[in-house]
């Protein structure tokens, strides 16, 4: 081979190398911009309404989710749904391509977990579920709580309030005062 085969298809290598690497860069640009761009569909499954407190600060998160997010963000809530009809719900949710649904009754657990096992590309986080961690383990099922030792502490104390007003009006004896927790 002369040196002017070898040059040649040493540019010829170069120049293949440079184009798999513009096409590859491009290729990744493309599809991180795709992912960048896209709108995240997100569903909430309520036990209530705004008119009680605990569906309403979940309300409240996703009043926020939507102020943050904007136009990249589809939310889908469904309110008032009773444990016999979570299934319902999911279904409608999973039909609307949800990407990620916020289940948020303890009530829920099973049925959610049932729908992430079925589906899973979707994402469902459990409010106050207790399953996460038994068998079958799941990627795509989440389950959290929030932060609810001040009400906690807070229902001591007015259990203890009450309990001594009880004694001092002779109502009950200190001997049948008595207070349980079920944790």
């Amino acid at each position: 081979m002369t040196s002017e085969e070898r040059t040649l298809k040493y540019r010829i290598t170069l120049w293949t190398v440079v184009v798999i690497v513009v096409v590859a860069l491009c290729s990744k640009y493309w599809w991180f911009g795709e992912e960048i761009n896209k709108v995240i569909k997100v569903g909430f499954v309520y036990v209530g309404d705004l008119s009680d407190s605990y569906t309403n600060n979940f309300i409240k998160a996703q009043n926020a989710i939507e102020k943050e997010y904007g136009a990249k963000v589809l939310i889908y809530p469904k309110y008032n749904v009773s444990e016999n009809g979570v299934e319902k719900a999911l279904d409608e949710l999973v039909l609307q391509d949800c990407d990620l649904i916020f289940t948020t009754s303890y009530g829920y657990s099973e049925a959610t977990k049932k729908y992430a096992e079925k589906y899973p590309k979707i994402e469902f986080c459990q409010a106050t579920g207790s399953n996460a961690n038994e068998e079958p383990k799941l990627e795509n099922y989440h389950t959290f709580m929030g932060a609810i030792y001040q009400g906690r502490y807070i229902s001591g104390v007015v259990a203890g309030m009450k309990l001594k007003d009880l004694i001092f009006k002779g109502t009950i004896t200190s001997e049948q005062a008595k207070i349980g927790y079920i944790g």
